[in-house]
C-alpha cells in the first residue's frame, strides 16, 4: 500500500508530461479551423476539451496532495504541469473567444519560449551549468511576459471570480498571475548559484532594455512629429499639406511604422473589446505588447486618425488596406487563382487573364461580406475586361466614368443589396476591383483581363507577374498556363523551376500561389502586320528618340534622400559653371559654399515633390531627378495649393519639361505625371548626363494623335486608322 502512495505521484507526472502534446495537438487542430473558418462555432467544443483535461488533471494534483488542503505541500512539478496545461487551454480558448486580438509573429515564439522555461524547471536539478544558465535566463524573459499578461487581464478579475462560480472557466484568467508567483516563488526558495542569479536577472533585463530602447524610439517619433509641426508653421510658403510635410521628415523604418498605426491597427489596454475590436479598415486588430506599453506610458501621438492613414498609404504602402469598403470582408478567403498568360514577343505585348476564386466562411447564410483586391501591373498596363460570374454565368462588365461606376457601385451594395463588381484604375500601375455579395451559399468568381508591355532590356524581354492583395491569400492553389505566339523561334525562355514544358512554347504551373516571379526570353523582330484593338488596327515600330537643341540656363537638382553625396557632387561637376538650384518653399542656388549644407538638409527627406510650377522658363531648363519608390499620388494631393497650383501651371503651359531622371525607379508623383505626358523624359546615368550637357542636346519622344510611346517597351504604336484615342482613353482607364 505505500509503495503505490509513492508510484501514484510518479503515474501521474508521467500522464501530466504525455497529456502536453495532447493539448498541443488541440490547440493545432482548433487554430487549423479557425483559420480557415473563423465563425464555425462547432469548434469551440475543442477548447472545452482543453479545458476539462487540465482541469481533471489539475483536480487530480490537489487530491494527490495528503491532506489535499494543503496547497503549499503540492509537488511543485505537478504543479508546474498544471500550469502549462491550462496555459495551453488559454491560448486555445483565445482562439474562440479572443481575450486577446490575434498577436504579432514575436510574441508566439515569446510565449515558446515561456513554455520551454516551464518545462524546464521539471528537470533543472539535473541540468549541467551550462544548461542551468540557459534555463534560468529564459525563465526570467518569461516573468517580464507573464506579469504583462497579468496586468493586462487584471480589469477582468472581479468579472472572472463570478466565472469560476458559473462556468469555471474563469479560472483561466488568473493562470499568467499564478504563472507569475510561482515563478518567483520557485526562483527565491530554489539553491541558486552567482551564475543562476545573473542569468535570471538578465533574463528580466534583456526585454526591460527592449521596452525601454522602445519608448526612446516612440518618443523620438512625437519629437519629430512636434519639430516638423513647428517648421510648418514658419515655412514662407505652405502650398503642401501637413501630413506630407511628416511624411517626407519621418524616419521609415519598421518601427516607426509601428508606432504610427498605434491603436489604429493594434489593440490596447485602453480599446480592448476582447478581440473583437475592428481597424477603420474593417480588418481585426493585432495585439502588440510594445504598443501596448507605448501607448500606456507615452501616450498617443500628436495626429489624428485621418492623418496617419494617409502617412501609412502613402510612407508605408498601405493602400490596399485604406481601400474603401462598404462591407465586412472577416470571413472571406482566396481559394484559387487560374492565369492564362498569352505572351506576343514579336509585339511586345503579353495579354494575362486572372481568374479568382474567393470563399466566405461565415456560420451564417445571411453574412454577405465584400472583396476587395488590388493588382499591381507592369507599368504602361491597360485593363481591357471584368467579368463576374452570376448564378453560375459569365457576365461581362462596361465600361464607364469612375463617377457613374461609383455611385453605381455604392447604390447596389448599399442600398438594392444586388451583385455588381467595379473595377477602377489607380495611380501608380495599381488596378483595384470590389465584388459584392459574397455569400457562404456559393464561391464567387470573377475574371479580370489585362494588357501589358514587354520591357525591353539588353537584348530581352521581361514580363514581370501580376501579383494582388486581398482577402488572405495564404495557402492558395494556383495554375497558370503561359503561350508563347510568334512567327519567330522564341530564344531563350526563362521560367521560374516549378514550370513544366507542355508544348513548343507552352508552360504550365500548378501549386501554391507565388505571387513574385518574372518572364524572360530574348527578343524577337518586331513584327510590320498590324494587331486590332477594340476593331480598329496598330502597327509598332521601334522607339526611336528625336532631339532637341538644349543649352539650359537654369538646372534644378530633385534631391532626396536616394541621392548619394558622390552623386550630387558628380552632378555639380557636370554642371559648373552654370547656375543650378535646389526648390521648396523657394528658389536657392547652389554655391561651392553651400553645396554640403544643402545636400545635408535636402538628403534626409524621404521623398521629394518637386513643385515644377515655380519653374521660370520651361523651355530653356532642365530638371535632375531621382526617386525614391514611394510617396504620395496626385490624388493623395486633391484639394492641396500644391496641386492646385501645379494643375493651373500645366493647362497653361503646352510647352514640356525637360526631366532627366537618374537611374529607372520612379516615384509614384513623377509616374503620374509622367502618365499625363507633360515631360520630355529621359532616364540614364550620370554619365550619359555629362554627354547631353557637352551636347547641348536632350531626347524628346515623337508625339502626335496617332502614336503612343511605350519607353519601357522601347516601341510606339501607330494607329492605322487615326483612331488612337480609343486606346489612349483605355491606358487611362
Amino acid at each position: 500500500m505505500e509503495n503505490q502512495k509513492h508510484q501514484w505521484p510518479q503515474k501521474l507526472f508521467m500522464f501530466g508530461l504525455i497529456l502536453i502534446p495532447v493539448l498541443i495537438v488541440l490547440f493545432v487542430i482548433h487554430f487549423l479551423i479557425k483559420a480557415n473558418r473563423p465563425n464555425f462555432e462547432e469548434a469551440l467544443v475543442i477548447p472545452i476539451f482543453s479545458f476539462i483535461f487540465s482541469l481533471t488533471f489539475f483536480i487530480n494534483v490537489v487530491f494527490s496532495n495528503k491532506p489535499f488542503y494543503k496547497f503549499l505541500k503540492i509537488d511543485k512539478k505537478l504543479l508546474i504541469l498544471s500550469l502549462v496545461h491550462f496555459a495551453i487551454c488559454c491560448f486555445t480558448l483565445n482562439l474562440s473567444i479572443p481575450i486577446f486580438a490575434t498577436f504579432v509573429w514575436w510574441t508566439y515564439l515569446y510565449i515558446g519560449i515561456m513554455f520551454i522555461a516551464l518545462l524546464g524547471l521539471l528537470f533543472i536539478e539535473k541540468m549541467n551549468k551550462l544548461l542551468r544558465f540557459v534555463a534560468f535566463f529564459i525563465l526570467g524573459l518569461s516573468l517580464v511576459l507573464t506579469l504583462y499578461f497579468a496586468i493586462y487581464l487584471a480589469p477582468w478579475y472581479l468579472v472572472a471570480i463570478f466565472a469560476i462560480f458559473l462556468l469555471g472557466l474563469g479560472m483561466l484568467f488568473f493562470v499568467p498571475l499564478i504563472i507569475s508567483g510561482h515563478i518567483i516563488y520557485y526562483f527565491v526558495r530554489i539553491k541558486k548559484s552567482l551564475a543562476d542569479h545573473l542569468a535570471f536577472y538578465t533574463g528580466i533585463g534583456v526585454p526591460l532594455i527592449v521596452i525601454t530602447v522602445f519608448l526612446f524610439q516612440w518618443n523620438d517619433v512625437q519629437k519629430e512629429i512636434t519639430k516638423s509641426s513647428a517648421a510648418i508653421v514658419t515655412r514662407p510658403d505652405n502650398s503642401l499639406p501637413e501630413w506630407v510635410l511628416f511624411c517626407q521628415e519621418i524616419s521609415d523604418d519598421p518601427f516607426t511604422q509601428t508606432i504610427i498605426k498605434g491603436d489604429l491597427f493594434y489593440e490596447t489596454f485602453f480599446n480592448s473589446f476582447w478581440g473583437f475590436d475592428r481597424t477603420l479598415f474593417g480588418e481585426s486588430k493585432l495585439h502588440n505588447p510594445l504598443v501596448n506599453i507605448g501607448l500606456a506610458l507615452s501616450g498617443d501621438l500628436n495626429l489624428d486618425d485621418n492623418t496617419r492613414i494617409k502617412i501609412l498609404k502613402s510612407q508605408f504602402d498601405a493602400r490596399h488596406l485604406a481601400q474603401r469598403k462598404l462591407w465586412s470582408s472577416e470571413d472571406l478567403r482566396t481559394i484559387e487563382v487560374l492565369n492564362q498568360i498569352k505572351v506576343f514577343p514579336d509585339y511586345r505585348i503579353a495579354y494575362t487573364e486572372k481568374m479568382i476564386t474567393v470563399k466566405n466562411y461565415s456560420s451564417y447564410d445571411s453574412d454577405n461580406q465584400e472583396a476587395a483586391y488590388t493588382f499591381y501591373l507592369p507599368e504602361g498596363s491597360v485593363a481591357t475586361s471584368l467579368s463576374l460570374w452570376i448564378n453560375g454565368k459569365e457576365e461581362k462588365s462596361r465600361l464607364s466614368s469612375k463617377e457613374k461606376a461609383d455611385s453605381a457601385y455604392v447604390q447596389i451594395v448599399g442600398v438594392e443589396n444586388r451583385d455588381p463588381s467595379i473595377m477602377h484604375w489607380q495611380e501608380g500601375n495599381r488596378l483595384t476591383v470590389t465584388v459584392f455579395p459574397c455569400t457562404p451559399k456559393e464561391n464567387r468568381r470573377f475574371k479580370i483581363g489585362i494588357t501589358s508591355p514587354l520591357s525591353y532590356e539588353n537584348g530581352y524581354l521581361i514580363l514581370p507577374n501580376i501579383y494582388f492583395e486581398g482577402p488572405t491569400i495564404k495557402k492558395i492553389d494556383e495554375t497558370t498556363k503561359i503561350i508563347f505566339d510568334s512567327k519567330h523561334e522564341v530564344k531563350e525562355i526563362q521560367l521560374p523551376k516549378s514550370f513544366e514544358k507542355e508544348g513548343k512554347n507552352q508552360f504550365l504551373y500548378s501549386g501554391s500561389y507565388i505571387p513574385y516571379w518574372e518572364m524572360k526570353c530574348k527578343a524577337t523582330p518586331l513584327s510590320s502586320f498590324p494587331f486590332s484593338f477594340q476593331d480598329h488596327s496598330y502597327t509598332v515600330a521601334p522607339l526611336h528618340k528625336g532631339t532637341i537643341n538644349l543649352n539650359p540656363d537654369t538646372l534644378f537638382i530633385d534631391l532626396n534622400s536616394s541621392w548619394t553625396a558622390d552623386e550630387f557632387h558628380q552632378v555639380l561637376a557636370v554642371l559648373k559653371g552654370k547656375k543650378v538650384f535646389v526648390v521648396q518653399d523657394q528658389m536657392v542656388e547652389i554655391t561651392p559654399e553651400n553645396e554640403n549644407t544643402i545636400f545635408d538638409q535636402y538628403s534626409k527627406k524621404n521623398f521629394s515633390l518637386f513643385p515644377f510650377y515655380k519653374i521660370p522658363n520651361i523651355q530653356n531648363s532642365l530638371v535632375i531627378s531621382k526617386s525614391t519608390l514611394n510617396s504620395p499620388n496626385l490624388s493623395d494631393l486633391e484639394d492641396s495649393d500644391f496641386l492646385n497650383h501645379l494643375a493651373t501651371f500645366f493647362k497653361n503651359h503646352n510647352a514640356k519639361i525637360n526631366l532627366y531622371q537618374i537611374g529607372n525607379t520612379s516615384s509614384n508623383y513623377i509616374k503620374s505625371l509622367k502618365e499625363l505626358q507633360v515631360f520630355n523624359f529621359y532616364a540614364g546615368d550620370i554619365v550619359r548626363l555629362a554627354q547631353l550637357i557637352k551636347d547641348h542636346q536632350f531626347f524628346v519622344n515623337p508625339c502626335d494623335s496617332n502614336t503612343v510611346v511605350l519607353e519601357n517597351a522601347q516601341i510606339v504604336i501607330q494607329s492605322k486608322d487615326e483612331q488612337i484615342e480609343i486606346l489612349k482613353k483605355s491606358i487611362k482607364w
